[in-house]
């Protein structure tokens, strides 16, 4: 697995990623996440509890994903977007 990550970034326990995932500088990935291969975390971007993200998407700068989300493959989060619901 390669899993490449700022120092400043948070990630909590029992996340899970695939490979080739980027955690962005600032960024914060809460517990129980999943990554899938391939996923880049934008910097600043926050990821609460419980988010699922499939292969390949990209959460842009500052975005916010509320607990308990599940997203498919090759999603593009933009610049500072709040997602509440799938």
């Amino acid at each position: 697995m390669v899993l490449k990550f700022s120092q400043i970034a948070t990630i909590c326990p029992r996340v899970k990623a695939g490979l080739s995932v980027i955690i962005n500088t600032s960024a914060s990935v809460d517990h129980e996440c999943i990554l899938g291969n391939g996923v880049h975390i934008g910097p600043g971007a926050k990821l609460a509890g419980c988010v699922e993200i499939g292969d390949y998407s990209f959460i842009g700068t500052n975005a916010t994903i509320l607990p308990n989300i599940k997203i498919g493959k090759m999603l593009l989060l933009g610049l500072e977007q709040l997602l509440q619901k799938t």
